[in-house]
């Protein structure tokens, strides 16, 4: 009948969706596409840590209406308004997008993270408003 034929479609669309995420952060953690024919010689370069290290984290979080972000930020830099990471809740859509990523052996969003772009928006006041407003954010952290 009609709902053996739902599963299916199910299925494929929370694989194609997983894989969407799984491109995404491999993207965002690497530079470098999943399946991309490319090999990086130089993975294993100490300059090449220390750039991947240092390179701007990007996150794509979602939330259930009214949930919390799951981000606490530190008092000072909210005084000079910045958004920086103070700690994450892990049962949170940022802690969610953390374990999703160590799953995929990717770095995550942490402690000390400054959060310089939320849906394009990189000034403080419309960064606020873009979380507070919105149940599905991209943000970049430096």
């Amino acid at each position: 009948g009609t709902s053996e034929q739902g599963v299916p479609f199910l299925a494929a669309d929370l694989a194609r969706c997983w894989l969407r995420r799984a491109r995404a952060a491999r993207l965002c953690a690497t530079g470098e596409d999943i399946g991309s024919e490319q090999a990086d010689t130089s993975a294993g370069s100490p300059e090449s840590r220390r750039k991947k290290a240092n390179a701007p984290q990007e996150a794509y979080l979602e939330r259930e209406t009214g949930e919390s972000w799951g981000f606490e930020w530190k008092a000072r830099a909210d005084a000079s308004r910045r958004l920086v990471i103070a700690s994450i809740s892990s049962k949170s859509p940022a802690g969610r997008w953390n374990k999703l990523q160590q799953e995929l052996g990717l770095r995550g969003l942490r402690r000390g993270f400054e959060v310089i772009e939320v849906n394009g928006t990189t000034e403080f006041d419309a960064m606020l408003r873009e979380f507070e407003s919105l149940d599905e954010v991209r943000i970049i952290c430096a």
